[in-house]
């Protein structure tokens, strides 16, 4: 439960009690949401849980129906969805921060068409979404003063108010300059240039609405994709307005210098031998990693597992360029970091890489790895010659194969 509100504090002429459709008697108006525990903990937020899952898992609920007393704080919601939802309920979360709801309104899909109005809530994003079976659409949105539209399933935010107006322009902007970058990059062009203009536009609405709810909520979405100095600056500016900001935290920045006491120690590893370590064939043969120095004139090592998403999906990119140059001097070595070698061997029927495969010994070995290569994540790949030279660290995609036509010029490859 999580609003409880007396009969006698609602100021209305006329009140309807509503429980599964039908008019109840209770004497206190109850709102329930009931979220999976495991699906909160699967995606870390009560937010993010409610987004996935469209409503599907809120109780009963008790609905204080009321001829509202208008305000000229009100907003309007008029909103329009396929017509295989009619008869289902679109559901308005009220939230503030990650895990708290304030209420939940509801409203009946009519037409295609439905309508919720309230007043103004300013303090964060709320949650618009609904469900059937398991197709779940939705749609953050602030509910500002004034009439606001929304197609739910069509829409990457709603319109028609200042605030949900300038969310909208900054998602459709940052959509376009970051697939320009990644497009360019793609096509061989890796200046970068692209990439920063895009970080360039997103600092600039930061910093021009740090005061407004959108520029916290940008923060928050994108301070993944501006550097890491500028997400520092950015810190030290909302510490200066308000103390204990969510948006960008002492955890983040904590994180951050990690980052960068990883990257100065991978750019340490350049021009040095690559560290041993003992691992494991698929077939249980103890194998020390220096085992395969010089059999081919450059190996790429890929640090990769089964239960890593990015790591399945570079495989294909891999493959290409294995393709292209293993009869020119260059091998692959993968490194599973699995702690379950059964799902190791699951993974290696299904994706059939056709280059070197060595695992960890033991679950206690992920951790050493990882400090071992200084990995902060993966996929990770190093680059070495025939000596265990390191050449490269962290290549991902297309930049594999840029590099190695870069060694193609001066190494007969």
């Amino acid at each position: 439960m999580y609003a409880v509100l007396p009969i006698d504090s609602i100021k209305s002429k006329e009140k309807l009690y509503i429980l599964d459709g039908k008019v109840s008697n209770e004497q206190y108006i109850l709102e329930h949401i009931d979220v999976d525990i495991e699906l909160v903990s699967a995606f870390h937020t009560t937010k993010d849980a409610i987004k996935f899952s469209g409503g599907k898992y809120r109780r009963p609920v008790v609905v204080c129906r009321t001829i509202k007393e208008k305000t000229t704080n009100m907003f309007f919601l008029h909103g329009t969805i396929h017509e295989k939802y009619n008869g289902k309920y679109v559901y308005l979360f009220q939230t503030e921060g990650e895990h708290t709801i304030l209420s939940v309104d509801s409203a009946l899909v009519d037409g295609g068409n439905f309508y919720l109005e309230g007043r103004e809530y300013l303090k964060d994003f709320s949650i618009l979404t609904t469900y059937m079976d398991d197709e779940v659409v939705g749609i953050e949105l602030l509910l500002e003063a004034g009439t606001i539209t929304v197609n739910l399933e069509d829409d990457r935010a709603a319109h028609g108010t200042p605030l949900n107006d300038l969310y909208g322009f900054i998602k459709e902007e940052s959509g376009k300059l970051g697939s320009a970058a990644w497009n360019a990059q793609e096509n061989g062009d890796y200046s970068g240039r692209l990439f920063k203009i895009h970080e360039d536009f997103l600092m600039k609405i930061m910093r021009e609405n740090i005061n407004n709810v959108v520029g916290k909520k940008v923060i928050s979405e994108y301070k993944d994709y501006i550097p890491n100095d500028s997400v520092i600056a950015l810190y030290n500016l909302l510490e200066s307005k308000c103390t204990s900001n969510p948006w960008i935290t002492s955890e983040d920045i904590l994180l951050i210098e990690k980052k960068k006491e990883q990257e100065e120690a991978r750019n340490a590893m350049l021009d040095k031998k690559i560290p041993d370590f003992e691992l494991i064939t698929p077939q249980g043969e103890k194998k020390r990693l220096w085992d395969h120095l010089g059999e081919s004139k450059f190996m790429l090592i890929e640090f990769w597992a089964s239960w890593c998403g990015p790591c399945l999906a570079e495989i294909p990119t891999m493959k290409k360029v294995y393709d292209k140059y293993k009869d020119k001097g260059f091998d692959v070595l993968s490194i599973s970091l699995d702690a379950e070698k059964n799902s190791w061997l699951r993974a290696l029927e299904k994706v059939n890489m056709p280059w070197k495969q060595l695992g960890i010994i033991e679950k206690a070995d992920e951790k050493r790895v990882l400090e071992c290569y200084h990995i902060s994540g993966i996929p990770h790949s190093i680059l070495i010659n025939q000596d265990g030279m390191v050449i490269s660290v962290g290549l991902r995609g297309v930049m594999i194969e840029k590099v190695l036509e870069r060694l193609s010029e001066t190494v007969c490859l």
